[in-house]
């Protein structure tokens, strides 16, 4: 049972809506994702001779998250929010496990391009379902706050636990991305149906059209 998004309620009450903010600080993984590579960044350009496709390798990707991001919320209205949210993050699952096994720069691009991609459908799908899932102003602002806090805490765990990893071996510092498969699993299995809200808007409109055919014609 998940959250009810046209109520801004919840089946279990504030617990669930914890659960599921708690699930979309586990997304921002996707959004702070880079930092796994800060401390691998200097073995990156010994590795490639390009500096201008090293350059796009590491500050590229939050490039394209910001114009994927101008044309998500379109897309959200279209098919939904979690269709669109486990599209986006199972695009950034895929193409994060597969920057542990390219070697070829090209290639290593191409990664790191739909990583961009999911990073920017990501970061608006976090907003759009707790803005409707949460119909009280006031609680909606905490469980926002919530969430930019719990973002801050990824990104912090993130870099210490690459540098961490770093010294061991730069390489292995790409196997933190093992972590998006359970919470790409996580998005699909605790994230409310797109069908509740959907459901509520056609209500809507149903009324609308149900006080146009009750006016008067003149």
């Amino acid at each position: 049972m998940g959250l009810s998004m046209h109520t801004g309620k919840t089946h279990s009450g504030k617990k669930g809506g914890l659960v599921l903010v708690l699930v979309l600080s586990l997304v921002t993984f996707a959004l702070m994702g880079d930092l796994v590579l800060i401390p691998i960044a200097g073995n990156l350009y010994a590795v490639y001779d390009d500096t201008a496709l090293v350059n796009f390798m590491l500050s590229g990707p939050a490039l394209i998250c910001a114009v994927v991001s101008a044309f998500s919320g379109a897309l959200i209205d279209r098919i939904g929010a979690k269709r669109v949210l486990c599209t986006g993050f199972g695009v950034y699952t895929a193409s994060s496990l597969c920057t542990a096994f390219v070697q070829e720069a090209l290639p290593f691009v191409a990664c790191r391009v739909l990583q961009g991609v999911g990073m920017g459908v990501c970061t608006v799908c976090c907003v759009v379902v707790i803005a409707n899932s949460f119909a009280d102003e006031s609680m909606r602002s905490k469980m926002m706050g919530v969430y930019n806090g719990m973002m801050a805490l990824m990104g912090t765990f993130l870099g210490l636990l690459s540098g961490m990893i770093a010294a061991s071996g730069w390489t292995n510092v790409f196997y933190l991305y093992l972590a998006t498969v359970p919470i790409l699993a996580c998005i699909v299995l605790l994230l409310p149906a797109d069908h509740v809200k959907r459901a509520a808007r056609d209500s809507v409109a149903d009324a609308s059209a149900s006080k146009d055919v009750d006016k008067p014609p003149f």
